[in-house]
């Protein structure tokens, strides 16, 4: 085969090419700290690395969505909790009112402070976070329980979804246990009831009185057994993503990220044989046929 200067010269450019292209690779990989930087360097890694970012996008999406729903759900835990207490008090005026030995004064003395209970029950009613009444169903914007005590929101429930299949409620409509428009053993009839029976000295109504708190209360605990559970759910859910988002990273790294070490040493080694190159090629381009002839 008989070799030309031009070959030499085709071989010496498509050498250059390969190693300037290597290169500009190289350098790109320095630069973004990313072995993959667009479909065409690995398509199927650009194909995995797009549906890894989509996932972690989903997760942020849902730890946003939980973070919310806890900040309901505490604030609604905290109310009932103080209901609780309150109703808890209401009982202890009953029991201290239905005692034979008291007289009508001292049963109007009671009374001022179960009206204070009531009062202080509305105030839970209408409990907001972030300008939201948590108690009020899907009529947010506006206080559950009116000042005669009766119940003008709706019963819906309010759904935040934490993954693709789990939704969580993340209110308690006020009509279940304090509307005064329900059952005598709801929390704001039950107090109004032993507020009018102390002020009254109404004996048997006071023994009425402390039964419907006691069931009132009963109904508190069974609301609070709920949002205990939907917190559980929360916190269950919260640590598998923690744990899928930890390992969905690792695999994205695994596919997107450059091994700096391995990179740096590349580098070093184009620019090794671009100087080669670059040192030979001065030796034949410089020399003529003649050179060759000696």
């Amino acid at each position: 085969m008989r070799v030309t200067t031009r070959m030499f010269s085709d071989q010496f450019l498509a050498d250059l090419q390969k190693n300037l292209s290597a290169m500009y690779n190289v350098n790109e990989q320095l630069s973004s700290s990313k072995k993959v930087n667009r479909p065409s360097d690995d398509p199927a890694a650009m194909a995995r690395i797009v549906g890894y970012r989509a996932t972690l996008s989903s997760i942020g999406s849902y730890n946003s969505a939980i973070t919310s729903a806890k900040s309901y759900l505490q604030s609604m835990d905290s109310a009932l909790n103080n209901l609780a207490d309150l109703i808890q008090r209401g009982s202890e005026l009953a029991i201290s009112g239905a005692n034979g030995s008291l007289n009508a004064n001292d049963r109007l003395a009671w009374a001022k402070e179960a009206s204070g209970l009531v009062d202080s029950a509305m105030g839970i009613a209408n409990t907001r976070v972030n300008d939201r009444y948590i108690f009020a169903g899907y009529a947010s914007d506006q206080p559950p329980i009116d000042a005669n005590g009766n119940f003008q929101g709706d019963s819906n429930r309010f759904d935040v979804a934490i993954s693709q299949s789990i939704n969580v409620a993340v209110n308690l409509p006020a009509n279940e246990f304090f509307s005064s428009g329900g059952s005598p053993d709801n929390v704001m009839p039950a107090l109004t009831a032993l507020k009018t029976a102390l002020e009254t000295n109404d004996t048997p109504g006071i023994q009425t009185a402390l039964g419907n708190l006691n069931a009132a209360l009963e109904k508190v605990s069974q609301a609070q057994a709920e949002i205990g559970g939907r917190l559980n759910k929360l916190d269950a859910q919260e640590k598998y993503l923690a744990d899928n988002e930890e390992t969905t990273k690792t695999y994205l790294s695994s596919d997107q990220d450059a091994d700096l070490a391995a990179v740096v040493s590349e580098f070093q080694q184009r620019q090794t044989a671009l100087e080669s190159l670059r040192t030979v090629s001065q030796k034949i381009f410089s020399s003529s046929l003649f050179d060759f002839m000696n």
